[in-house]
């Protein structure tokens, strides 16, 4: 594996997963194994794990927010 190429594509799809998606769906459909693509489609996993990620703490706090909220008005 190419590392540079590998890790050149690995920010690219972290990036364009946030920026360009449509852009980035297209080139991840070819069947390309070049470390550059593996890159790309590894970077956007990542950038996807981690919007998720916080996509589910800020879900957890405004759960916890209401449960509070409920709790002081119940006193």
């Amino acid at each position: 594996m190419e590392q540079d190429k590998y890790v050149l594509g690995f920010n690219h799809g972290y990036i364009l997963f946030d920026k360009k998606p449509e852009l980035l769906a297209l080139i991840s459909k070819t069947n390309s194994k070049s470390d550059y693509i593996q890159g790309l489609k590894d970077g956007s996993f990542q950038f996807y794990q981690e919007a998720h990620n916080d996509i589910m703490k800020k879900a957890e706090i405004k759960k916890a927010v209401k449960h509070n909220e409920e709790e002081i008005k119940r006193k």
